[in-house]
């Protein structure tokens, strides 16, 4: 309607054709528009028994609200299919310049019945996405355990392989050990002990050429014998 209204002074002819829109418009099968003037007066009044049965319109109420600039207002009014009382919620706002009311609103009971379709509706979805969460929520965990298990299964192969090389590692250094102390003994202690040895044997001929004392030449060879267990 805001070609209507024409630098928001009063026309006739917009006012009158503003008042054909909105008769003719409606939604739902109890949806209207309605219009006063500011002194009181039903230029489009509501539809329903009600203005019939002699039930006031809360017009004074409505009135007040528009000139605060607009809002909502809460009421009973009877519906136009069913003629049955029913809360309503009014909203009207001013036509600045006019001196006009305009109003539509809303039974509660139809909002109900929406909210519960829209509920029933939703509640099948809700369901079946918090199944679907809570399937994609077990198979994250199942992953993160399997994950977590693969883990643990490569890690304790990786310990027990690191493990294997430490025993290999050990087993070479004391064969490396062993075949070190042995090039020593045979290279050191091995040859000290022989040419000890043949200074024995060398000190025996001697002592039984020049005919030494029984007593000497027997540890002379008792000496010799132990040599030769140490060499063995």
């Amino acid at each position: 309607m805001a070609h209507l209204v024409r630098d928001g002074l009063p026309d006739a002819a917009a006012q009158a054709q503003a008042l054909v829109i909105l008769r003719r418009l409606e939604f739902g099968h109890d949806g209207f528009f309605f219009v006063h003037d500011f002194s009181g007066k039903a230029l489009l009044p509501p539809r329903g028994p009600g203005i019939d049965t002699g039930e006031a319109f809360p017009v004074d109420a409505l009135l007040a609200q528009a000139r605060a600039g607009g809002g909502y207002v809460g009421f009973e009014w009877r519906r136009p299919s069913s003629g049955r009382l029913t809360a309503k919620l009014a909203y009207v706002e001013p036509i600045a310049g006019w001196e006009w009311m305009l109003g539509t609103g809303t039974f509660f009971d139809d909002a109900a019945a929406a909210r519960t379709r829209i509920q029933q509706a939703t509640e099948p979805a809700i369901a079946d996405t918090l199944a679907r969460l809570a399937a994609v929520a077990l198979l994250g965990a199942l992953g993160v355990t399997g994950f977590a298990l693969f883990i643990n299964v490569k890690e304790q192969r990786k310990a027990d392989a690191r493990l294997r090389q430490l025993a290999a590692q050990l087993v070479r250094s004391q064969e490396d050990e062993r075949a070190r102390v042995a090039r020593e003994l045979h290279d050191g202690v091995t040859q000290s002990l022989v040419s000890v040895k043949f200074l024995f044997e060398s000190v025996l001929a001697r002592a039984r050429t020049a005919q030494v004392a029984a007593p000497v030449s027997e540890q002379l060879e008792a000496c010799l014998v132990r040599m030769r267990e140490i060499l063995a």
